[in-house]
């Protein structure tokens, strides 16, 4: 019973990440883009603070191969714009990639 208690109050303690004091990168941000489907391009705003070092936004397609790769050398609230004609219409992920982590993730669509 004291295991079931200790398993369930693990639960309520903060992620690995923060734990292992990562705790900046966790405060990196990517949000939705904007328009999502799009057919022209699409703006993607993210937030990476100022102590990181080497960040970056990949888009890969749905099998998982990197098409598009964009160093985000402006740190703070910032946003980068994609543009249709260096993709084809389809379901992409995009992702934002800090210190060689996978910070976090989204999908986008573009139309013909």
């Amino acid at each position: 019973e004291q295991q079931a208690i200790i398993a369930e109050l693990k639960k309520h303690l903060p992620s690995d990440d923060l734990l292992s004091g990562n705790a900046v990168e966790a405060n990196i941000r990517l949000y939705q883009n904007e328009p999502n489907p799009f057919n022209r391009e699409t703006t993607i705003r993210y937030y990476v603070p100022e102590s990181i070092g080497e960040a970056y936004i990949a888009v890969y397609d749905m099998t998982g191969k990197q098409l598009l790769t964009v160093p985000l050398t402006q740190k703070g609230e910032n946003r980068i714009t994609v543009a249709s004609n260096s993709l084809s219409a389809g379901m992409f992920m995009y992702a934002i990639i800090a210190n060689n982590k996978l910070i976090d993730s989204k999908r986008m669509i573009i139309t013909d």
